[in-house]
Order: structure tokens, then sequence, then C-alpha cells
């Protein structure tokens, strides 16, 4: 049975590889017929709007915006056209050109109502990036459908859960205007979930009401480049609280550090690095925590990329004892399938991961632990519908195997949300 499920996965992931192939190749037909038009009719306005859309669902910014620049060159008084300059280099983060672009469609006077509204909206948007303040609420509500197998000699039987779940999630940055672009950025998530918590694989979890939360303050500075394309780094302080099984919660407060380069346009490298205070927890023996990872991203085109990341996490008392440890790797392809500006857009990643993972038995004496391997094939699709709108779709497969069989599981689900954005 589990044979027929990781073919049936299998083939679904290939089949959307496929799907996404065939669609960039239609892009591709479709990118140079509508050239071909664009350059038989310069003065046809449906000509130069079927390019634009086509070019930018390709992922040819450039190209879009050359295109429109030429187009205006010869008639500057195209308000429509100015305000479709603006949604691109508003796109591409250009906002001084982004402004001038919608100042000057408002000003020539010939946009009807709807693109006045528009055009003013964009404005604003526009004027809070270039004022050094930005940032955005977002409200989400979702569920996911869980199906956990057991061990047979489990001490609890195989689980079909619904999780609904809510949460909020702002974000402010204030931009302090240096040569590297560096920033101050508070950020703050709350969640209440309804879900199954069985940390220690015993046996004696439940379905429980689960908070979580985490606030966040970073600092963001670009470092001296020597040659490389981008170098930053980010530094945060956070405190997280995270409810993992009834009456018992996760209680972190650390320091995150983040280090980005990104070598040429195609190619970003990254590695991070944390230390956090654990030891205020419910029914958790670990005192603190330490993070690791590194890993980097590949764009194939504009709309393939390749990553690979690796991490490890080590848990440990004040006294030194070792109480769990997670060493894991992961392999992912993410693509877009279609782009337009303040418009739809869908993007998607499969990734397949794993790795050996000890855990606590909770039930014992501090360094008590299980060990064993793990892994895990996931598949995420985000379509977002403009820029307030968003819904997101997720399947997933994992299988958990430990020295003690009992405690061996597998899992697989798929989890819907919308996502509301206010900025």
């Amino acid at each position: 049975m589990q044979s027929n499920f990781y073919r049936s996965i299998l083939a679904t992931i290939v089949g959307t590889s496929l799907l996404t192939i065939g669609i960039s190749s239609a892009f591709a037909s479709a990118y140079q017929d509508s050239f071909a038009n664009r350059i038989a009719n310069p003065r046809d306005p449906g000509s130069l709007t079927e390019f634009i859309n086509i070019a930018v669902e390709a992922g040819q910014y450039d190209q879009a915006l050359s295109t429109i620049e030429q187009h205006l060159i010869t008639f500057p008084r195209d308000a429509q056209a100015r305000l479709v300059a603006g949604r691109l280099y508003n796109h591409v983060g250009s906002y001084d050109l982004a402004l001038r672009q919608i100042e000057y469609a408002l000003e020539i006077g010939t946009l009807n109502l709807r693109e006045i509204g528009q055009a003013e909206k964009l404005r604003e948007r526009i004027g809070k990036n270039i004022g050094g303040v930005s940032g955005y609420i977002s409200f989400t509500a979702g569920a996911d459908v869980i199906q956990t197998n057991f061990s047979s000699s489990a001490a609890i039987s195989d689980r079909t859960d619904f999780n609904p779940y809510g949460e909020i999630y702002g974000v402010l940055r204030r931009n302090l205007e240096t040569p590297t672009d560096d920033a101050i950025m508070i950020s703050i998530r709350a969640r209440a979930s309804r879900l199954f918590g069985d940390f220690d694989l015993s046996g004696g979890g439940g379905v429980f009401t689960a908070p979580s939360g985490r606030l966040s303050l970073s600092w963001e500075k670009g470092l001296p480049n020597s040659g490389i394309s981008s170098l930053r780094m980010s530094l945060s302080l956070y405190g997280d609280y995270n409810s993992f099984q009834k009456n018992a919660a996760i209680q972190e407060y650390g320091i995150f550090s983040k280090f980005t380069v990104q070598p040429t346009v195609d190619t970003t490298v990254f590695a991070n690095f944390g230390l956090a205070d654990l030891s205020a927890s419910d029914l958790l023996f670990t005192d603190y925590r330490v993070r690791a990872q590194a890993g980097g991203a590949y764009r194939l085109s504009a709309a393939h990329a390749i990553g690979a990341t690796i991490r490890t996490q080590f848990d440990y008392t004040y006294g030194g004892t070792s109480i769990g440890r997670s060493v894991d790797g992961e392999f992912s392809y993410a693509g877009l399938i279609v782009s337009k500006p303040d418009g739809i857009s869908w993007t998607h990643r499969a990734s397949i991961g794993g790795g050996h993972i000890q855990l606590p038995d909770l039930n014992a004496t501090p360094g008590t632990t299980f060990d064993g391997n793990f892994w895990q094939l996931r598949w995420d699709h985000t379509f977002e519908l403009n820029e307030s709108n968003r819904v997101d779709l997720t399947s997933f497969y994992r299988q958990l195997t430990l020295d003690d069989r009992s405690r061996n599981q597998t899992s697989y689900g798929v989890g819907l949300s919308y996502t509301y954005t206010f900025r």
C-alpha cells in the first residue's frame, strides 16, 4: 500500500514538472508570436499590451520595461502606458522611476476613473517605500487534514485529524537610508490551532487547542562587496512560544544571525546560526539549543530554480547533558507558472529531504533518547490572486523510523489556506 502511495506522489511531482515545462514552452511560443506582432504593429496599443503581459509572465521584465520605454518615446502622453510602466518599475523595486511614471500618468489627465483609482493606490504604496517605512499585516485561515499511521505495537491507533487554524502576521520595516540599504525590522506572529500532539511518541497525546507566537527584532545590513554582487547580514533577537502537547509548550528566547551572498544574479548562498534559551519551557528537559544552517539556490531560468539546504540542531541541559539533536538535508525545485504585475501569479515548490534525529524520552531521566531516521516529500503551491489575496495549497508525506519500533510512524496529508494582506 505504501509503495502505491510513493508511486502516486512521484507521479504527481513528475506530472507537475511536465505541466510546468509545457506551460513554459507555451510561453516561449506565445512570447515569440507577440514579439513579432509588436514589431509588425508598433502603433497598435493592443499588441503592446499583449507583449507586455506575455513578457512579464515569462519573467522577461527587462524586455517589458525596454518595450514600454521605447513606446513612450514615440507616444509620451500615453497615460495608460505610463501607468503600466509605473507598475513594472514598482514590481522590480525602482520606486523613484515608478513614482515618476505614475505622477506623469495622472498629470496627463486621460485615465478613466478605475485607472485613476489604481494609480492613486499605487502612488500611495510607492510613497511609503520611498519614505523609508513600509510594512503589512496579514490574516490567514486554513486547515490541514493529516493521516497518521503508527506501529502495530504502539499504544495508539492510526488516526485522521482535521486541524483548523488561524494566524495573524505583521511586519514593520524602517529603511535607515544608508548606501548599503540597512534596515530595522519588527515582525510579530500569533497563531491558534486545533491539533493532535504527542511530542515523545509515547501514545499519551491528544487533541488540544495550541496557541503559538513569535516576536522578532532584526537588523539588516549590507556588507562591503569586494567584488561580490551582494553580501548581506541579518541579526535578530526573538521570543517564541509553541505548544507541542496539552499543558506543554516551548518557550524560546534567542539570537539568530544570517549571512547571504549573491555572487551572480542567478546564484544565492546563505549560512545561519542561532543560540536560544529554552529553560522556561514546560515539560521539556532542554535548557538551551544551538542551530546552524547552510544552503544555496540557483536560478536555471526566469521561471525555474533549484536549491539545497543542510540543517543541524542540538539540545542540551545547562549541565552539559545532550537532550536531542537533528541533522537533515533537503533538495528542492521551485517553478513560476504564471505571473502578471498587480495580478495573479502561480508558483510551486517540490522538495525531498531526510536525516537523522534523536528525540528525548520525557517519561525517563534527562539524557534518555530515541534515535532514528526520517524523510519527507513535500509539494507547495501559492496562488497570488492580487496584492491582497493569496491561496496556499500543500501536500506532504513523512516517515519516521526509530530504534524503538513501537514509536515508528508515517503521516501524509494536505493543507489549504487563505490569506488577506493589508499593506
